[in-house]
């Protein structure tokens, strides 16, 4: 989730891509209020599915490109790093996981909370079964995907986050035993090539399955884009950017009137269209701009909060709903607007006044006072 911060290595100046804050969070903001919606049992907001068809119909796309931005950033942040030893891994891990550990757990005991209530009611949880402790410890210890099957459970969304930190880890080794850059491409494209062959095998084994494959792929595809960035001054970039550009339009006209022609649209989407995506807004200075709009960079700044906590604030409506026999039809668009703003707000809110009080709590619990 290290996808903005990256360190000039000839300059010793810190840098900050702040159209990729915009890009992921307008990314978590997809998942979080198109394609979940349908948790409310809306098909979709009729008066804007058409502009928002791809959103609400294949957002699931996001959490690839989520993936791909992760490798980007991290190895725009510590590949360098880690290949001149300049980093333990003991190091490394901490700053990940005090990154998004607390506000993981924050968010699944506000799940485990508001689906005891729900499940007191209705006698069944809202949307996701599996409601036990076997799978609150898979959560608890961020092995809920990936590692003994791909069961969903709790704040469900979050099963990205074990898949995250398991390519955290490959990475740092990865790059830690290369001794340049150019040996860490390639591997990395042998990492790629190796994550869309298990992708496609169909296959649910611990470590070997579908979910593993997309997020392998879809990492180090991100790491082999930072090459082409990093040597943007040494061919005309921006054609390259807008050729990319041309090719998302072109998809986009594909899938409106000619949707059969698109094929494996998960394929086609981490080969092409979101290294074009992550390409052309870093190559285009208009687009750049775009992304850069400092409201979409701070939905960046709250993405991890936004999709975190999107899933228990639904289940949080639904315990209202149900124990207060509310009859409210999703399919509106006042009530889309009315859940993205109490999402948006309590993730600032999260953001601003929970956030440093519930990460101090969590590390300072088990610390010896001096």
């Amino acid at each position: 989730m290290e996808t903005t911060s990256i360190t000039d290595n000839n300059t010793s100046k810190t840098n900050h891509l702040y159209s990729l804050d915009g890009l992921k969070g307008l990314a978590i903001c997809v998942i979080a209020f198109c394609w979940h919606y349908s948790h409310f049992g809306a098909s979709g907001v009729k008066p804007v599915s058409d502009v928002l068809r791809l959103s609400f119909g294949n957002g699931f796309i996001m959490v690839e490109l989520f993936y791909m931005l992760s490798g980007f950033g991290m190895m725009m942040g510590y590949g360098q790093r880690i290949i001149d030893h300049a980093i333990s891994f003991p190091e490394y891990f901490k700053k990940r996981f005090k990154k998004i550990f607390p506000v993981f757990l924050f968010g699944t005991l506000y799940t485990a909370i508001v689906e005891y209530i729900y499940l007191h009611k209705m006698g069944e949880t809202f949307v996701y079964p599996n409601f036990d402790y076997y799978h609150f410890l898979l959560n608890l210890f961020l092995m809920q995907d990936g590692y003994f099957g791909v069961e969903a459970s709790f704040d469900s969304p979050s099963w990205c986050l074990s898949i995250c930190f398991f390519l955290y880890i490959i990475f740092y080794f990865i790059t830690y035993r290369c001794r340049e850059k150019k040996i860490l491409y390639y591997i990395s494209a042998a990492c790629a090539v190796a994550g869309l062959v298990l992708s496609n095998f169909g296959v649910n084994y611990p470590f070997i399955n579908t979910q593993i494959g997309n997020g392998v792929a879809c990492f180090f595809i991100g790491v082999l884009l930072t090459k082409l960035y990093e040597s943007r001054d040494s061919f005309r970039h921006q054609r390259l950017g807008y050729l990319c550009l041309i090719g998302l339009l072109i998809f986009y006209l594909l899938n409106w009137k000619r949707p059969q022609y698109i094929g494996n649209f998960l394929f086609l989407f981490i080969m092409g269209l979101a290294p074009m995506i992550i390409l052309s807004i870093l190559f285009i200075p208009w687009l750049d701009k775009v992304f850069s709009f400092k409201p979409f960079v701070f939905l960046g700044n709250i993405s991890i909060a936004i999709y975190l906590l999107h899933f228990p604030i639904q289940c949080t409506i639904m315990d209202f709903v149900v124990y207060l026999g509310l009859d409210i039809d999703f399919s509106k668009v006042i009530c889309w607007l009315i859940y993205i703003a109490i999402v948006i707000s309590f993730s600032t809110i999260y953001h601003f006044f929970i956030e440093k009080h519930f990460d101090h709590f969590i590390f300072s619990f088990f610390k010896k006072r001096s």
